[in-house]
């Protein structure tokens, strides 16, 4: 299995987008584990790493669901980094065919989570259900490859989405106030823990002051008149019970009047609107009005924000989500706060407002917002009424529309009509009774065209929240409108089958006939006509058609030669037939190719041997050689000999007895060395009266015995001239092959030539080796 052509350029400039080293590497495993692509790259001939053992192959293996999976921190065997495992499996007809990993730095996850600590003692990590880190941002090679004791609040099963709670840190023994958000659908965790000792410093010291300041008015007091002292006790420790609690609320309490003047806030609200500076006297202070923007980026005026209608007692605001830049940082991350404000009820005029940090809720929106805008399937979520809450950008580039247009808007937009709209009711109707839904319904592009597409929608129901519906959406027009195009050229396709020039048999998955034409019957000599066919079984025409037609093969495809008992040769190929990736039957072929396989050997024939002594030209000849190098470098053993040799004088014998001579001289060393070599060995004709023979598994000396016996017998057999006969001799040289494990045929050739020049020089007629 290969990626296309263009993926390893997708692949290098989806890394280059990112910050350097975020991306470990993307690679692409086949269905046995073993990785046939990596943006690390994979050197000519290594053989290629497997990740069968691994936990995000085998979990795609043991369940081919088109889902993703966030794996434990492993160390790669091709980037020998940790990484984090971002699979997905690649599927062909519902069957698994192998996964495609994008790995991610734990360092990069870190980075980000960084950007959510306030205090350098804060810490923030991201792990999995359970209970494996797979981020943090402090102590990280620490804890990657282990996991959080099973007994922690959020690991348990029946935990919230999110929650809170303390305790002195496993890794570095801190006392931090913890607070978890749960991502389901990811199967992961987003902690935040806050250091408990920068939190509670200023708490603690005020509570001292006012107990020091409250014990000498007590005393003070009770001198004088002690039954007013007992009163002012009971109602300065429920002051000091409130102000406790007020202080150590976790989240920001501001009371303001109505001209936005801000009479009172706890510590927190002066830490979430002033990074732990004093409470700011009022709304318009610059200090506060330069860092306010919306979920847009857009600047926010405070009273603005709050619509001043509140600070009268006219209005609640509930949920409002502003982002507050850090002071003197405006291209920093902003801190993204909820506001909720509530008029006063005691005659005054002005509202209660409260504060709570949702950054963690929001990042954790971001990250999701982030995989799903990655995900390779439209994604679109639907909310009460049926309004477009969200879409990623596969549904703007299915359907055209971009998400702006898309988003708060009913999902009646994207239907043909409104009777189409008000038609798909009756799937949620379905969706609602089985919380799962799939089928197909076709859908209006922006340019008004239609698109088909196969949907999946879940039910979403989370605590407190409305419900909502996740629907993906995969793009089958194509598919559709070719099953359209099927059914309209059936008849046509009829017409086609009984004009074919060769045999033709179409059964369905129970074997049963449904086309045949009157060719096949000829080709089997039989009187077999369609309509005689037709309906039958294959079981039933087998014995009457001839004993070569062969069962079919469910869903596979297969060819084979065919050869009759007159002589003639067949060609049978059998289809599989699938309509919507379901097997419906099998087409067979039965063509007679006799004249073509004739005409086939005849060329093989002659692009192989030499025409004039029938021993393998020269190509064939170094095919054969390079052939034995190949087995002799896998199997190894013995290595083999090269024989060059050519006949002394040629020349002369050709222009004394003329060329007819000469080559009945080359025709008669042919037959020669044919009768004088083994099965295995093979001798060739690499031009003019040069031959060379390869010996496999020979040693010099055995080559040597062979060229001397050669030798002697061409010497001693006579050649028939025009008027007498006449003796010619030949000279040899031998080398092994292959002579070391570097060693190729040119070099063989090369040795081999030389030590032919050799026995030239030393007189001809001999055998010299090198």
């Amino acid at each position: 299995m290969q990626p296309p052509a263009d993926f390893h350029r997708l692949a290098q400039g989806m890394i280059s987008d990112h910050p350097p080293d975020s991306i470990v590497q993307i690679a692409i495993a086949d269905a046995q584990g073993w990785v046939r692509y990596s943006s690390l790259g994979i050197a000519p001939g290594q053989a290629p790493a497997s990740i069968a053992d691994r936990e995000h192959f085998q979990v795609h293996q043991q369940a081919a669901s088109p889902r993703l999976h966030i794996s434990k921190p492993v160390k790669g065997r091709v980037s020998g980094r940790w990484s984090i495992q971002f699979s997905y499996p690649i599927l062909a007809a519902g069957h698994f065919k192998g996964v495609i990993v994008l790995s991610l730095s734990p360092n990069y996850l870190a980075g980000l989570l960084g950007q959510l600590a306030v205090h350098p003692e804060d810490t923030a990590f991201l792990m999995r259900d359970d209970g494996h880190y797979l981020a943090r941002t402090s102590h990280l090679e620490n804890v990657l490859g282990t996991s959080l004791p099973a007994n922690r609040p959020f690991l348990q099963a029946d935990a919230a989405l999110q929650g809170n709670y303390d305790l002195s840190g496993q890794v570095d023994g801190m006392h931090r106030f913890y607070g978890w958000r749960k991502l389901p659908q990811f199967g992961l965790n987003l902690v935040i823990g806050l250091a408990s000792d920068p939190i509670l410093a200023p708490v603690e010291a005020t509570i001292r002051t006012s107990r020091i300041r409250s014990a000498l008015g007590s005393a003070l007091l009770m001198l004088a008149w002690f039954w007013i002292a007992a009163l002012f006790w009971r109602l300065e420790n429920q002051k000091q019970t409130l102000h406790t609690v007020f202080e150590t609320l976790p989240v920001g309490v501001m009371i303001v009047d109505s001209e936005g003047n801000i009479t009172g806030c706890n510590t927190r609200a002066a830490e979430l609107l002033t990074d732990g500076k004093s409470c700011l006297p009022n709304l318009d202070t610059p200090c506060l009005t330069s860092r306010l923007t919306d979920k847009n980026g857009t600047p926010v005026a405070p009273t603005d924000a709050l619509a001043k209608t509140a600070w009268s007692g006219q209005e609640r605001i509930d949920g409002l989500t502003l982002g507050l830049h850090p002071i003197d940082d405006a291209i920093s991350q902003p801190r993204w706060i909820s506001i909720n404000a509530t008029p006063q009820t005691n005659g005054r005029k002005g509202a209660i407002v409260v504060l709570t940090d949702i950054t963690p809720q929001m990042a954790s929106a971001q990250f999701r917002r982030a995989l799903l805008d990655n995900s390779a399937t439209a994604i679109a979520i639907a909310g009460a009424g049926r309004q477009i809450t969200y879409i990623n950008r596969q549904v703007s580039r299915l359907l055209g529309h971009g998400r702006d247009a898309m988003v708060g808007q009913n999902f009646r937009m994207i239907h043909l009509d409104e009777a189409h709209y008000l038609n798909f009711k009756r799937h949620y109707t379905q969706l609602v009774r089985d919380t799962q839904l799939e089928t197909e319904y076709p859908f209006r592009h922006q340019d008004g065209s239609i698109r088909w597409c196969t949907i999946h929608g879940t039910l979403l129901k989370l605590p407190r929240q409305e419900t909502q519906v996740i629907w993906s959406l995969l793009d089958n027009t194509a598919r559709h409108y070719a099953q359209e195009a099927l059914a309209a050229t059936s008849q046509r396709l009829a017409v086609v089958i009984d004009r074919f020039p060769a045999g033709i048999l179409v059964a369905d998955t129970q074997g049963r006939i449904s086309h045949s034409n009157q060719t096949l019957a000829t080709l089997f000599g039989q009187a077999f006509s369609p309509e005689n066919l037709h309906g039958r079984t294959l079981t039933e025409v087998r014995s009457n058609l001839a004993p070569h037609l062969a069962d079919t093969s469910p869903h596979t495809d297969d060819e084979r030669t065919l050869q009759l008992s007159d002589g003639r040769t067949l060609i049978h190929e059998t289809i599989a037939i699938n309509t919507q990736h379901t097997p419906s039957g099998h087409l067979l072929i039965y063509q007679d190719i006799t004249e073509y396989k004739e005409r086939e050997r005849l060329l093989e024939r002659l692009a192989t041997t030499d025409a004039l002594t029938g021993l393998p030209n020269r190509r064939c000849f170094i095919q054969s050689c390079e052939d034995e190098l190949q087995r002799w470098r896998r199997y190894g053993g013995e290595c083999g000999t090269l024989v060059m040799f050519d006949l002394d004088h040629f020349k002369r014998v050709n222009d004394t007895w003329g060329h007819a001579v000469g080559d009945q001289v080359l025709v008669q060393v042919a037959g020669i060395t044919r009768q004088l070599l083994r099965t295995t060995d093979t001798a060739g004709r690499l031009g003019g009266e040069e031959f060379m023979i390869l010996l496999p598994s020979t040693t010099l000396a055995g080559a040597r015995q062979l060229a001397e016996r050669l030798r002697q017998t061409i010497a001693d057999t006579p050649v028939e001239g025009p008027e007498d006969t006449f003796n010619i001799t030949a000279s040899l040289g031998i080398t092994l092959f292959p002579a070391h494990d570097t060693d190729d045929l040119p070099q063989a050739m090369q040795r081999a030539d030389q030590a032919l020049y050799i026995a030239k020089s030393s007189g001809r007629n001999c055998v010299c080796e090198l």
